[in-house]
């Protein structure tokens, strides 16, 4: 769970901790964890595990071809309530 206490200065800083030892339902003896700390692992992370230029080459095509398929389909159906409407004038 994340917890967001105030420091001598009164700002807020977040951290995180495990909520069964916070309730004191676990015996878990992990220590408290600064958000910041976990961000930057995070970042690090997706840095490490990231798509290589290729594959966001084929990502980015197949995103250029469903967008492609739906703007079609929305021209389409454009076309067709402009046809109802009419009809209806």
């Amino acid at each position: 769970m994340i917890e967001r206490p105030r420091d001598k200065t009164g700002d807020r800083y977040e951290y995180f901790t495990c909520s069964g030892r916070r309730r004191k339902r676990t015996t878990c003896t992990r220590s408290a964890i600064h958000a910041e700390r976990i961000e930057q692992r995070i970042e690090e992370t997706y840095n490490s595990n990231g798509l290589t230029a290729t594959e966001a080459d084929r990502v980015r095509e197949m995103l250029h071809r469903v967008f492609d398929q739906l703007e079609a389909s929305s021209d389409d159906e454009r076309t067709l309530l402009e046809a109802q409407k009419e009809a209806r004038s």
